[in-house]
């Protein structure tokens, strides 16, 4: 999926990276999570995202879990099929 602020850039091989920027905390978890989806919700945040080529998606945090279980394993596929060795 290409970017909309960057249309030039091909993506991964009709495929597409996933990056979360997330804060965890111990108490009031939720309290946190409801303010950052308020924030991510408004129009001037989304705005600011689109311009530094994000797409803004606020969810659950599950879902979020969820997304990083499932790029991790795609990325440990790549890794595998291209043959890129573990370093130690």
């Amino acid at each position: 999926m290409r970017q909309g602020a960057a249309p030039q850039i091909a993506d991964l091989a009709g495929g597409q990276i996933t990056m979360g920027y997330t804060s965890v905390a111990a108490a009031n978890l939720k309290i946190l999570h409801a303010a950052a989806v308020k924030a991510l919700s408004s129009p001037e945040m989304q705005q600011k995202l689109v311009e530094q080529g994000g797409i803004p998606s606020p969810g659950t945090p599950d879902a979020f879990r969820s997304l990083i279980v499932a790029d991790s394993a795609k990325f440990a596929q790549i890794i595998k099929d291209v043959g890129i060795p573990m370093e130690g």
